[in-house]
């Protein structure tokens, strides 16, 4: 059913219009003033709403003007239905206001109906509109003030035509009565009515719908007004037979609008005195009694309104009337104001005054609005705005003043004044370029490190000035971007090349957000830009840097096991195209014969590329009078040094130059293979980029070229060397001198990628004896199943040798931690201790002792680290041990490792981990708004242990696993208690270590840890570290995602320190940037580490993810936060982690009451 809200503060013009539409299909309610119908719809929308004009609190334009500013019912159309004192320009406020009809009363029925409908049907058949530009304030107000004043006019004079139209009713009918008269009327003695004649055409039996009949008393017919207490007081007037005048009662009338009369009358008594009945006349007072409701709802908006207003007579000079608003504007009383006059309230002359007066009533310039500053009576000072307009009053003039107290609207245009020069001067102070544009996407302001970068003035960059110094290459997508970003009102975020004052163009980050006024209200975008052109420069280094690191990785890899020249060759090419990104790599071996370089093996290269390389066969000519000169790879050869080319097209040494640029290679290097200092061979590589070999790049790429040669010298003596000379006849071992040349290969390959190798001898016990009790045979089958045991569980015979009698050697060739060393060995010597070895159809059980050293720790070489691995066994043989390291600090600090293991084992047991809790803390207001929980040891032997001590054992050995798993499990049972406990449920945040994320069953613990509960997941964020992050960025986001659909939320912590890619961070699935303690300290000493800290805040913001910062800890740290717009933070400075309990009682608990 439609639902119709009517406004209207006429209880009975209310009733009736209801009555109209419920009869008609619709679902009224009603509301006597602006601010009852705004609460009651937006309880309950209404369809359409139909007001009145003039009402108490809030009149109909307020309304219609409050209507249209909310969002929620700004769509359902407003109709003015209005009879007072109705203007033309009334309509064009109400429509200029956003009304879709002025109806005027009175109005039929029918056609009332038919405009409703037709409102209604035109709403259903259009979308919703956006919201229209509403007035500002100061138009609004002139409006409204200006209709105010023309209905206070209007009310004035429509007084003074009912005066007048009174006083001469009077003096027309004095003659026939002392008391004006449209009927007259008599009763009898039980006041029952016995006469009844009309002093008027109409009479009094037309003026109610149920007039009262010959016989009827007066209050036996249903009336309006008064009530049953009123009659009671004039049926005791009418049973003393006393006269009575101007008794007023209302009923319905014939038209269906209440009418209230007027009755006078006089006991009549007979000759003896005996009371007969009553005789007496009446008026209909239905439009006085309106008038004066009219005047009252008048003068009650007129009180309502914000704004003073003062009628002056300018006759008088004195006041007529003076407003609630203009009372408390003074500080004084109405009887004060109006006793006073306007000179006073002015302090200025009358003389002056009356000529201000004269001038209005003239319509000079005296009705401009005027700005002054007076003073109150309690001395304080108050700007006010004031307005005059004359109107005609009788044979004179009324001055209505309307004034506005804009003390405040001044306060607040001088704070904004010294907010935008405090916010120009921050935002020309600031490191960063800072623009803003306005609603029309032109740029209406740009900071001085924009200005100074361009070299340009503000005047030449405004509106769309800017864009001349955007690179051409770049402008139509940094146009679009930003258009695009504008319309739908989003941020956004871009690079493009921007030309400096020196005219180099530099990269730039380019940064926009919208920006919103006080009241919602869009005013335009705001940018941050930063000169990125060194971080790309850093980038691409660090990219070209980790290729290249790639390449020599998969090459050292490949050296390690390659047997074959032509594989050698072939797979160095692939490494190099595929893993370092070269366009094109080959190598080509030096014909000693020919004295030429014959390609031999490619990547990269098409087929017409290679054809390129048999037609300039004689660039690669090593003759001393090549006729056609030497490219790069013979110069390389001839010169035994590399030969960079970083731009082929301005490169002199480039004949054919067309060939390279047309297969998109810029820059190449020519790298020889020396054996012995004599080339045997040139390795190539082509790159798509100019100027990319620089001295990091090259250096790197020497290295490449050494392990090469190495591997191709190795070939080449593994080629000449008998098979015998390198493995043991006996075991088909490596020997001793074939292992340390394994081993020299791991080292270097260790040495590349910064991490350790491990080296062991071992040493059978009670060999001696079972070949002398069991006899040679025997002990060599000992030998042969010894090794076959290592073979299978060292990994492949590659990391073994047999080294002596009964001595067998082994390499570990990679060492992330010390501890890794220790376990593998003892796991090693139990599982050898264990196994059944089968001599002559008899089990021996064969123990052995080990010594160990390590690489670099221990040697820098594969000799001295195989001589203290024996120094090592021999010590461990002397001593009884079953392993000793060469260093005995290490032998040490193994075996403190592996006691702190077993006791961190019975730790988690004996449930001796408890977490502790760190508070993270709302900038803006102060308040805890989370915590981060941090494992703790309890040992009871030496209390508690610093978590720098036993974390990274329980990350070597696998422990964090359940220990994580633990927290996990405790942080939401700990969040659970708070929210049952009544107290604050901030979130808890819990560290994920890498062992977790990795593992394939970490997503099911995560939501059987928080399926307890449904609002366990509102209390848990999971911090995982940019690093580990970057690991595996495809795998983490899909991981991320599922954690995100459980409800969980994630953060990234220590962001700034895993180099993550911009764009990969776009689409990880996380809420909250955790800027690493690193960069809060930097922030505080140099402008570098500031801007690193804002830009990281202003990307948070971009993303829609929440910023905090760790490891504040003072107190200009927090304020520099605060004013980059950092939401959060945690840090000493506020707490450091604390128990439990003590979490709760100092953070969560309620403070006592006093």
């Amino acid at each position: 059913m439609t639902h119709v809200l009517i406004v209207e503060d006429d209880e009975e013009n209310r009733n009736l219009l209801k009555m109209l539409l419920e009869a008609n299909g619709y679902r009224v309610t009603g509301a006597g003033d602006g601010l009852a119908a705004l609460v009651a719809a937006r309880r309950d929308p209404p369809d359409a709403i139909v007001s009145d004009v003039l009402m108490p609190k809030m009149d109909g334009f307020a309304l219609c003007r409050a209507w249209m500013q909310d969002a929620a019912l700004r769509d359902i159309p407003f109709i003015f239905y209005s009879g007072t004192y109705v203007h033309s320009e009334d309509e064009q406020f109400a429509m200029v206001l956003g009304a879709v009809r002025f109806l005027i009363k009175p109005l039929e029925a029918e056609v009332f109906l038919k405009e409703l409908r037709t409102v209604l049907q035109q709403r259903a058949g259009r979308a919703a509109s956006a919201p229209s530009s509403p007035l500002d304030d100061i138009t609004f107000h002139a409006l409204h003030n200006s209709t105010l004043a023309r209905k206070i006019e209007d009310k004035v004079a429509q007084l003074e035509a009912a005066n007048r139209k009174l006083q001469e009713s009077e003096a027309r009918f004095r003659s026939l009565t002392d008391m004006s008269s449209d009927f007259y009327w008599e009763s009898d003695a039980e006041h029952r009515l016995t006469q009844r004649g009309s002093a008027t055409k109409s009479g009094a039996q037309t003026v109610f719908r149920r007039p009262t009949q010959i016989g009827e008393r007066r209050w036996d017919i249903p009336c309006l007004s008064p009530d049953e207490a009123g009659w009671q007081v004039h049926r005791a007037v009418l049973d003393a037979h006393q006269p009575f005048r101007d008794f007023e009662f209302s009923r319905l009338g014939a038209d269906g609008i209440e009418r209230h009369l007027a009755i006078s009358g006089d006991p009549v008594f007979d000759a003896s005195g005996a009371f007969t009945g009553y005789r007496g006349v009446g008026k209909d007072i239905t439009k006085q009694v309106r008038g004066i409701d009219n005047l009252r709802r008048l003068r009650a908006a007129m009180d309502a309104t914000a704004d003073a207003i003062y009628l002056v007579d300018r006759t008088s000079m004195r006041f007529v009337y003076v407003n609630d608003s203009a009372c408390r504007m003074q500080s004084r009383t109405r009887e004060e104001l109006l006793a006073l006059g306007p000179d006073g309230v002015l302090s200025t002359s009358r003389a002056e005054l009356e000529r201000v007066y004269d001038s209005i009533i003239a319509g000079g310039p005296g009705t401009d609005p005027l700005e002054m500053q007076r003073q109150r009576k309690d001395g304080s000072q108050v700007w006010i705005e004031l307005r005059r307009r004359a109107l005609r009053s009788g044979e004179g003039w009324m001055i209505v003043t309307v004034v506005r107290d804009i003390t405040e609207r001044k306060r607040a245009e001088s704070a904004l004044r010294e907010s935008e020069q405090n916010y120009r001067t921050l935002a020309d102070s600031a490191p960063a370029m800072i623009w803003a544009s306005g609603t029309n996407k032109l740029c209406n302001y740009f900071n001085q490190p924009w200005l100074k970068f361009t070299g340009r003035t503000l005047e030449r960059e405004l509106g769309n000035g800017w864009v001349e110094a955007v690179h051409p290459d770049d402008l139509s997508r940094c146009m679009a971007t930003y258009v695009e970003a504008f319309d739908r009102l989003e941020p956004f975020s871009m690079e493009y090349r921007l030309r400096r004052h020196d005219g180099e163009f530099r990269w730039i980050r380019d940064d926009g957000c919208p920006r919103y006024d006080s009241n919602g209200e869009f005013v335009g975008y705001l940018g941050y830009v930063m000169d990125m052109t060194e971080l790309r420069k850093v980038e691409d280094q660090i990219r070209r840097s980790n290729r290249l690191y790639a390449v020599l990785s998969g090459i050292n890899t490949l050296i390690v096991h390659v047997r074959d020249r032509d594989e050698l060759f072939r797979e160095t090419c692939r490494i190099a195209v595929e893993q370092g990104q070269f366009q094109v790599a080959w190598i080509g071996i030096v014909d000693r014969s020919a004295m030429a370089i014959v390609p031999v093996a490619s990547a990269g290269a098409d087929a017409g590329y290679i054809a390129f390389l048999e037609e300039i066969r004689e660039r690669l000519s090593l003759l001393d009078d090549a006729p056609m000169g030497y490219g790069p790879p013979a110069t390389a050869v001839r010169e035994k040094r590399s030969v960079v080319v970083n731009d082929v097209e301005a490169d002199p040494r480039i004949r054919h130059k067309n060939a390279h640029v047309d297969r998109g290679i810029r820059s190449l290097v020519s790298l020889p293979l020396l054996i012995a200092d004599e080339p045997v061979a040139v390795f190539s590589l082509h790159a798509a980029e100019a100027g990319y070999f620089d001295e990091a790049e090259t250096k790197l790429l020497h290295e490449l070229a050494g392990d090469i040669s190495f591997a191709l010298d190795h070939i080449e003596k593994a080629e000449k060397l008998d098979y015998f000379a390198y493995y043991d006849a006996l075991t088909g071992l490596a020997n001793r001198s074939l292992f340390l040349e394994r081993v020299a290969q791991y080292m270097r390959s260790a040495a590349s990628h910064g991490h350790k190798l491990a080296l062991f001898l071992i040493d059978l016990e009670r060999f001696k004896n079972i070949n002398d009790s069991l006899g040679q045979q025997a002990g060599d089958a000992l030998l042969r199943q010894v090794a076959e045991w290592l073979t299978r569980n060292a990994g492949g015979a590659s990391l073994l040798a047999r080294v002596g009698a009964d001595h067998f050697a082994a390499v570990m060739p990679e060492v992330s931690q010390d501890g890794d060393v220790a376990r593998v060995l003892e796991k090693s010597m139990e599982a050898f201790q264990e196994h059944p070895f089968r001599l002559n159809d008899t089990v021996f059980r064969i123990a052995h002792k080990a010594g160990v050293a390590l690489f670099p720790d221990d040697g820098a070489d594969a000799e001295t680290v195989f001589r203290n691995a024996e120094a090592a066994l021999k010590k461990a043989k002397a001593s009884g041990e079953r392993y000793l390291f060469y260093t005995p600090k290490m032998t040490e600090a193994v075996a403190s490792k592996l006691s702190l293991e077993t006791q961190l084992r019975q730790a988690l047991d004996k449930e001796e981990f408890v977490l502790h809790y760190q508070p993270k803390v709302s900038l803006a207001s102060g308040k805890v708004t989370g915590a981060e929980a941090l494992i703790r040891w309890n040992d009871p032997r030496t209390g508690l242990v610093p978590p720098g001590r036993f974390i990274p054992i329980l990350e070597e050995t696998g422990l964090i696993y359940e220990v994580g798993r633990w927290a996990l499990k405790k942080a939401i049972e700990d969040y659970l208690r708070w929210r049952t406990a009544g107290l604050p449920a901030v979130r808890i945040a819990v560290n994920v270590s890498a062992l977790q994320l990795r593992n394939r069953g970490f997503i099911g613990e995560i939501g059987q840890a928080i399926g307890i509960d449904a609002q366990a997941p509102a209390g848990l964020e999971l911090e995982i570290t940019e690093s580990l992050i970057m690991e595996d960025i495809k795998g983490t986001i899909a991981s991320l995602q599922t954690i995100r659909t459980m409800g969980v939320s994630t953060a990234i912590d220590d962001f700034g320190t895993g180099f993550s890619s911009l764009s990969y961070l776009a689409k990880l699935p996380v809420d909250t940037l955790k800027i690493d303690r690193s960069f809060v300290i930097d922030m505080m000493g140099e402008p570098e580490g500031l801007a690193l800290v804002s830009t990281i805040i202003n990307l948070a913001h971009s993303l829609n993810l929440k910023a905090v910062a760790e490891g504040v800890e003072s107190e200009e740290q927090a304020r520099l936060l605060r004013l980059l717009k950092c939401d959060e933070m945690q840090g000493y400075l506020f707490s450091k982690p604390v128990p439990s309990e003590i979490f709760e009682a100092k953070f969560l608990a309620p403070p006592p009451v006093r």
